[in-house]
């Protein structure tokens, strides 16, 4: 959330249930003993390759966890290499 909202997006935090999302959960079964059927049209779409918003903040993540971004240095915890575990 964060880097998106560096890079300039509008960033919301909600609290949101599964209804939210226009999905409804497996349909009960009337039938006693047998499980749950599930109905073809709760199905999720397939997935796509991710989107321009991914992409961008995926690249920004890499970079700030690869060390190239100084805006993000912050963020970065240095260890020790002669410090044995």
């Amino acid at each position: 959330m964060h880097i998106a909202a560096s890079l300039g997006h509008v960033v919301v935090e909600a609290d949101f249930t599964r209804s939210d999302l226009g999905r409804s959960p497996t349909k009960p079964s009337h039938r006693h003993g047998r499980r749950d059927r599930a109905d073809p049209r709760d199905r999720r779409p397939p997935i796509g390759e991710p989107g321009p918003l991914t992409q961008e903040i995926q690249r920004t993540f890499h970079e700030i966890t690869s060390g190239r971004s100084a805006s993000f240095a912050q963020y970065l915890e240095y260890v020790d290499e002669a410090v044995k575990a």
